[in-house]
């Protein structure tokens, strides 16, 4: 581990369960993570959520400052998560996966791995497409929605950005309860705004900065455009081939039991999981160890 010096740190979850079920969940973790770089002095270059892992480009002022960033943010986040799933245990794999970078090849190759990882994944086209690996808020504050003016929007709207600006100002994260009910009382283009509203005000990753190792972030842009990018440091296990199959597995849920909550998939009965285990491969594409993920199923990770 290194201090002072460009690191790629990888997180994946003990027996590869799933760590991102809703947009409340990456916002959860996003406005925990940001404000625990804050604390710690951190500088993000590049960050990426998958849906079962995650990496981060990162450089701290020591080692201490880094393990300590990592174990913080990691301690919040899987104790808020347990509990909206009604789990127990350590929701990631220790140690971390950490593989400095010494010079700038390995550094552009690596931060193109990780704008990548989304589209490798196939669930975007593009990295710059990808929300969660915050390429797009580097050169607007409402990428993925409309330009938020808060003078035309409604009454709720404003109350919920109103909300989250107060939060931030206390250098607080987001909770997850406050993020449902949030998003409860907006339609489907206000949430996008409020989204990207929380996104844009929390913001730590410097991609700019990132690009500066390409000259441009047209430059870095393209770069991912061209090539996948590498990582060869550290073992990068996945469950298939494709992580498009999530998105399947929540809409069938939600259509069939009429959760308001997709968590509440995870506290069916042992015997309507199993029988889950069996009827959501065909139906969705999965590979069996992709729904065992997604259900929490621990026992069924692949190597």
């Amino acid at each position: 581990m290194s201090g002072g010096v460009v690191n790629h740190c990888y997180q994946r979850t003990a027996e590869r369960v799933m760590i991102f079920y809703s947009v409340s969940d990456y916002l959860l973790f996003f406005t925990i993570f940001c404000i625990t770089a804050i604390q710690y002095r951190v500088h993000i270059l590049s960050l990426c959520l998958m849906p079962d892992h995650i990496h981060v480009c990162l450089i701290a002022d020591t080692p201490d400052d880094l393990s300590g960033f990592i174990r913080e943010y990691t301690k919040r986040f899987s104790k808020e998560l347990n509990k909206i799933c009604g789990k127990q245990g350590a929701l990631f794999e220790r140690p971390f996966g950490i593989a400095p970078k010494y010079t700038s090849k390995k550094i552009r190759t690596n931060i193109v791995y990780l704008g990548n990882n989304p589209v490798e994944r196939h669930l975007c086209k593009r990295a710059e497409d990808y929300r969660w690996n915050f390429l797009a808020y580097a050169i607007s504050k409402h990428p993925f929605s409309e330009p938020l003016a808060l003078r035309n929007v409604s009454r709720r709207l404003r109350r919920a950005v109103s909300e989250v600006k107060a939060r931030y100002k206390e250098q607080k994260p987001l909770s997850y309860m406050q993020l449902q009910r949030l998003f409860r009382q907006l339609d489907r283009k206000e949430k996008e705004q409020l989204t990207d509203c929380i996104i844009d005000l929390y913001n730590v990753v410097d991609s700019l900065s990132a690009a500066r190792f390409f000259d441009s972030y047209h430059d870095m842009i393209t770069a991912m455009h061209a090539n996948t990018g590498s990582e060869y440091d550290i073992r990068e296990v996945f469950n298939g081939r494709s992580d498009a199959c999530y998105s399947k597995i929540a809409s069938f849920l939600l259509k069939k039991y009429g959760f308001h909550d997709i968590h509440d998939a995870l506290k069916l009965p042992d015997t309507e999981q199993k029988r889950l285990m069996n009827i959501l491969p065909p139906l969705t594409g999965a590979r069996p160890e992709q729904v065992a993920a997604y259900l929490r199923k621990r026992g069924h990770g692949s190597e």
